[in-house]
């Protein structure tokens, strides 16, 4: 499965923070630090895996890969509840 943003969000930030916007459901989400990183890995031009963010985030901020998977995961989950993120099955 692989991830991306949703096209529809607004966003408007700085290099270390980020305020999306979904117009439609209302929901925003303000971001700094490690989750502005994340989300610009979902650039809604090519899709993620999970895997894929988690490995970016291991290299850059020097965690273990156990951690950053399951933090990974966590966001993703909080992003696609709020409509933030969309979820590709792939074949």
């Amino acid at each position: 499965m692989t991830f991306r943003q949703n096209p529809d969000v607004i966003q408007s930030g700085q290099q270390d923070e980020i305020v999306l916007l979904h117009p439609g459901s209302g929901q925003y989400l303000s971001l700094d630090g490690v989750g502005a990183f994340i989300w610009r890995l979902f650039d809604d031009n090519q899709q993620a895996s999970l895997n894929q963010i988690a490995r970016a985030v291991c290299q850059a901020y020097a965690v273990e890969e156990e951690t950053a998977t399951a933090d990974v995961q966590q966001f993703a989950e909080v992003l696609i509840q709020n409509g933030l993120l969309l979820a590709d099955q792939t074949v």
